[in-house]
């Protein structure tokens, strides 16, 4: 497991990408990299996370939990990417939700609890 540290305002949040979360890819070699803004929840401090295709990446933020965010891409296009949220500082963990998104598109609150706002950046391929 890889761990970055981003210092955002006072607020350290810890980074990290699980290789080999989704056991049906297990073994296979990512093809892309998605970069994902995030606005962190109940703050107006935005982050970046960097996540390979169909793997997870995770945050910690201080006083909200432990979050983890699984992205997908739908075509070969590299336009258009799901993206699975979830709490991993229970166990199991759980799935709050799931969204849709268009890379280069505005920034997208998810109905989840607690909310998160977020853009695609880039999808680069490997």
């Amino acid at each position: 497991m890889r761990f970055l540290q981003a210092q955002l305002l006072g607020l350290i949040c810890i980074v990290s990408v699980t290789v080999g979360f989704t056991p049906a890819l297990h073994g296979q070699t990512p093809s892309r990299l998605v970069r994902l803004e995030l606005r962190i929840p109940n703050r107006s401090q935005r982050m970046q996370i960097v996540a390979n295709e169909n793997e997870m990446s995770t945050i910690e933020v201080n006083d909200v939990g432990k979050f983890g965010f699984l992205p997908s891409l739908s075509d070969s296009s590299d336009s258009r990417v799901h993206l699975r949220i979830f709490d991993i500082a229970v166990a199991p963990r759980r799935e709050l939700g799931a969204i849709d998104l268009t890379v280069g598109g505005d920034m997208v609150e998810t109905k989840t609890d607690p909310a998160f706002g977020v853009k695609v950046l880039q999808v680069k391929r490997l």
